[in-house]
């Protein structure tokens, strides 16, 4: 989904993908990781009290997230398999089902002001 009212340029781009597309962990571990070199926002505890998981797929998401990007020239890219909705701009991860619409709201009111 995206929107582009003035058809130059998209607000945000959502991409939904199949459930357990990907591990909400492997996310937080790689901006935990990204945010130790970077001063990159993180949000869960803290990447050693998680189990260590595969980042294979991380990675492949994260290269879709950056291609979309360019390619609708947003910041905002939102990932979603039904069981969490990723928002890169915010570098976020929800996981709660009552949180979805409250979270893709605020993060489309932010890309569209």
């Amino acid at each position: 989904m995206r929107f582009q009212p003035d058809g130059t340029h998209a607000y945000a781009a959502l991409d939904f993908k199949a459930p357990h597309s990907f591990d909400s962990n492997s996310f937080d571990i790689f901006y935990q990781t990204a945010s130790a070199s970077s001063a990159l926002p993180t949000s869960g505890p803290p990447a050693t009290s998680r189990p260590a998981v595969s980042t294979a797929n991380t990675t492949r998401m994260l290269a879709l997230a950056l291609h979309y990007a360019t390619q609708y020239r947003t910041r905002f890219i939102a990932l979603f398999d039904w069981m969490t909705l990723v928002l890169t701009m915010q570098v976020s991860t929800i996981e709660e089902r009552d949180e979805f619409r409250p979270a893709l709201l605020g993060f489309l009111m932010v890309a569209t002001e």
